[in-house]
């Protein structure tokens, strides 16, 4: 915690007074992220249905992926979401310069 309230320019008493250990830091700063996706997402679908809507969504998805990967590591598949039958979904850019996305078999 030492090293997250220098980084953050704050005593660790502050923190901890925030927080009460790093779990709870984590927590706060994921439930933080969420929102702003959500309303990022939120925004984005306004006024759109149907599978348009769902591929924006899976194309913005990839594109945060992409430019953000050190969120990715907060969502990996388990062998629990595996075996459950969830497959992870697939995006890349065409020759054309769009995304594709598609969820594998």
């Amino acid at each position: 915690m030492e090293l997250i309230a220098d980084e953050a320019g704050f005593s660790t008493g502050v923190v901890y007074s925030q927080f009460g250990g790093k779990a709870d830091l984590f927590l706060a700063l994921l439930d933080a992220r969420i929102a702003e996706r959500t309303a990022d997402n939120t925004r984005m679908v306004e006024g759109i249905t149907g599978d348009e809507g769902i591929m924006r969504l899976l194309e913005r998805a990839a594109s945060v992926d992409r430019a953000e990967p050190e969120w990715g590591l907060t969502r990996r598949p388990t062998s629990a979401s595996a075996s459950a039958g969830h497959s992870p979904v697939s995006c890349h850019s065409t020759s054309t310069g769009q995304s594709a996305c598609h969820q594998p078999a």
